[in-house]
């Protein structure tokens, strides 16, 4: 029992790299297919390359994904943005950081 959990733990955190989603994941399926062929079991290739052709993707949508929400980390709150656009093309003032409103 200790150790499947303790095995769990590093399968995990293996997973949560900043590698991404995919990778860590594609990377022990290949090298344990090329294991269990070395002891002589076949594994069909096909099952192989479905696996790659959806990872693929999926990686990449991940990778867009993670690029977007740092930019809009970065860019700051929209809603404060379009509210300071919208103030600055009436002619209003900036509030003040200090203000809060409900």
């Amino acid at each position: 029992m200790f150790g499947v959990r303790s095995g769990d733990k590093r399968i995990s955190h293996f997973a949560d790299l900043e590698i991404g989603g995919c990778g860590p994941w594609l990377s022990m399926m290949i090298g344990f297919s090329l294991i269990v062929e070395g002891f002589g079991f076949h594994i069909a290739k096909g099952y192989l390359y479905a696996a790659i052709g959806f990872s693929v993707p999926i990686e990449s949508f991940n990778q867009i994904d993670r690029r977007n929400k740092e930019r809009l980390v970065a860019a700051g709150d929209l809603r404060e943005r379009t509210g300071d656009a919208v103030l600055r093309q009436l002619g209003g003032k900036r509030r003040s950081a200090s203000v809060s409103t409900p």
